[in-house]
């Protein structure tokens, strides 16, 4: 891999490591560390790397490279005599899950809110955030029947749409 098509791979991908590093131990300067960790093994085993699984391999590793992390913080508390420190139980696979999902759900609001800025607002408020119809529709100035047949073609828009591609 030569440097330009290196610098492709990590302009692409840099925001998606410094997210999944930060979603796995929750502190911004150590997502930082791990994220050029990530980038210099790539870097140092490019050759050995299938390039057309690229993505994969950055999740894989930057969500294991962080729970590393996580640990070895752990037991540098264990041994420093923090008291009470609950043992780390973590599960990579949870975790990859986990980011995935993050990454899906992402994909499916943004085309909803290409697709229909107002849908994407029933879909929010309703379904994510667990707003009562009778007061989104008030916040509309729409009848609740309306916001039913609204919601209800959003919801039918999202399955049609990505029922196929996720299942």
């Amino acid at each position: 891999m030569d440097k330009k098509e290196f610098k492709g791979i990590y302009d692409q991908y840099h925001s998606l490591v410094s997210k999944i590093a930060y979603d796995v131990i929750d502190d911004f300067h150590l997502a930082q560390d791990i994220t050029q960790d990530i980038f210099a093994i790539l870097y140092q085993k490019s050759d050995s790397i299938d390039l057309q699984r690229i993505k994969g391999w950055l999740i894989t590793c930057t969500t294991r490279k962080a729970i590393d992390y996580k640990r070895k913080t752990y037991k540098e508390k264990e041994i420093m005599g923090a008291e009470n420190i609950n043992r780390l139980n973590v599960d990579v696979v949870s975790t990859e899950h986990q980011i995935i999902r993050r990454e899906i759900y992402g994909e499916i609001l943004t085309e909803l809110y290409h697709k229909n800025r107002q849908w994407f607002y029933l879909v929010m408020k309703i379904d994510i955030e667990g707003e009562k119809p009778e007061v989104v529709a008030g916040e509309l100035g729409i009848t609740l029947n309306n916001l039913r047949v609204k919601h209800h073609r959003a919801k039918e828009w999202l399955n049609n749409k990505f029922i196929q591609k996720y299942i």
